[in-house]
Order: C-alpha cells, then structure tokens, then sequence
C-alpha cells in the first residue's frame, strides 16, 4: 500500500490562500511574540487541559493510504465531549475579530475536531480562540461539529 504523508497546514494551505490576520505588522520576532502568546494562554487553563496534542488520522482508499498529521494547541473533555482549540494570534483589535466559519482557521479547526472525534470515539466541539499579544485579551468562538461537513 503506497502512503501519502501531509500535515494539517499543508493540506490547508492547498485550497485556502496564506493567511494572516497582522501581514502589516510583523516582525522578526513574530514568530516568538506568537508562541509566548499560546504558552501565556493554555497556560492560564484549567487543570486536565493538554496542550499540543499530536493526531494523526488515516484513511485508506485503493492502494492508498493517507497520513494526514497536525498538532492542536489543546484539548480537554467536559461532560463526555471533546473540547478542542485552536489559538491565533493577533495584533488586530479583537472587535474587528469575527468568526469566519468558512475560513482557513475554522477549517484548521474542523479538521482536528473531525480526527479526534474518529480518533477517540467522542463527540467533539471546538473553539477558536484569537489572542491580542499587545492587550493580552482574548476573544473566543464557539465551532459546532458536523461529520458531514468534514
């Protein structure tokens, strides 16, 4: 059986355009700024809260069989579902920060609720999550699940 690896991000990146919601105000430190902003924030989660949690789904057509492999910023389970979020950051003031449920994010989202709901067999539900790196504000979105949609 011939395997085809891809990661969530590169997959993604083959039906939406890049993406970003602070071209005008990056920096070098981007980058950096970025990860002290995820680090800040699932830090102040509650406890059982994982943070980057690896999945990897496969789906086997023919001979062949794709790998697709991404990493979630966290994920946690509540009332026998699971919760799984995704973190943006932003310079952006978070009023201007509308959900686009058709939107690359919203798709990077879908696809890790879709592969833990097959993974673990639990109904999942998601939320994105935009966090402003100057004002330490965050503003957080309510993603429904659907199987058929992804």
């Amino acid at each position: 059986m011939k395997e085809i690896k891809v990661g969530v991000r590169e997959l993604l990146e083959t039906v939406f355009l890049p993406q970003d919601l602070n071209a005008k105000n990056q920096s070098s430190s981007r980058g950096t700024d970025g990860t002290e902003g995820h680090q800040f924030l699932t830090g102040k989660r509650p406890e059982g809260y994982r943070r980057e949690v690896a999945v990897k789904f496969c789906h086997d057509s023919g001979d062949y069989r794709l790998i697709v492999q991404g990493r979630a910023d966290g994920l946690f389970e509540e009332s026998g579902m699971l919760i799984v979020e995704e973190i943006k950051t932003t310079y952006l003031n978070l009023a201007d920060v509308v959900l686009d449920e058709s939107g690359v994010h919203a798709a990077q989202l879908k696809l890790y609720m879709y592969f833990f709901a097959e993974n673990e067999q639990l109904p999942a539900a998601g939320r994105l999550t935009y966090l402003n790196l100057d004002t330490l504000e965050e503003k957080s979105f309510t993603v429904p699940y659907s199987a058929t949609e992804c």
